[in-house]
């Protein structure tokens, strides 16, 4: 399966944080682009904006204010941490999500083939002769429906005969048609096991995603609730997340 490509995908949409050269930030209303324009989804995003009101708070003052908001940054948060921050090692949670994902799904594509084309053979079968059947039809506008004995196909193998009545194949609903047309009824339980099949991987597939979820999910509350922030691609220390706001609104005076 071909998650770890897609998961970085996900992780960075959710995860990358963009500072802007034209930031307008307004402490009372929120509208601040430091993460790239969208609300704040994790605590990582609030502790950024927590930092960056009072980067702003100060940044007013006259005279040298960096000491003053560190101070204030390290008032609500430790500006370094006492731990390292867990590494996310995508490649091996990924591996590790698969294993767990086969595990719960242990068939293989051919297993899967096999299991399904019987299910089709039992879900699908074609009408005995002289097996007495009622069908419907459709001929023009009309809707029709007769019971009676199916004594066989015409001559040219185009059309059934129940009782005295002769039907086109091409006129049956496909409820019925699948039990009288052998190509059509070969079509269907072939659509039948791909769509089976195909549903059996992604279950497989969504499973292995929703363990690597899980994973790194686990690994951020973990580095959150050490202290770190994660901001622009990368888990920082309060400080560092501190000096690069005051970088960035001093940049745009």
């Amino acid at each position: 399966m071909k998650l770890f490509h897609i998961f970085i995908i996900l992780i960075l949409s959710v995860c990358f944080i963009v500072v802007s050269a034209d930031n307008t930030f307004a402490a009372k209303t929120g509208n601040s682009d430091i993460l790239g324009g969208r609300k704040p989804k994790t605590d990582s995003d609030r502790t950024i904006l927590e930092i960056e009101e009072i980067v702003v708070s100060l940044s007013d003052k006259k005279g040298e204010v960096k000491n003053e908001i560190m101070q204030q940054v390290e008032y609500r948060f430790p500006l370094d941490p006492n731990i390292k921050p867990e590494k996310l090692n995508l490649s091996e949670i990924t591996k590790k999500a698969d294993l767990e994902a086969e595990k719960k799904y242990p068939f293989t594509r051919e297993e899967l083939k096999n299991k399904y084309s019987l299910q089709a053979d039992k879900k699908f079968k074609t009408e005995r002769i002289n097996s007495k059947v009622t069908i419907e039809y459709r001929q023009g506008p009309y809707l029709h429906k007769v019971t009676g004995i199916f004594h066989g196909f015409t001559y040219g193998h185009d059309g059934i005969r129940i009782g005295r009545t002769v039907i086109p194949l091409i006129d049956l609903l496909p409820k019925d048609k699948i039990r009288f047309d052998q190509k059509y009824l070969l079509q269907e339980k072939k659509n039948y096991v791909k769509k089976c099949i195909t549903k059996e991987l992604s279950n497989r597939e969504e499973y292995a995603i929703k363990q690597i979820k899980s994973a790194v999910n686990a690994i951020s509350k973990k580095n959150e609730k050490a202290g770190y922030i994660y901001a622009w691609q990368k888990w920082r220390t309060p400080r560092e997340v501190a000096k690069i706001i005051i970088k960035h609104h001093g940049s745009n005076k």
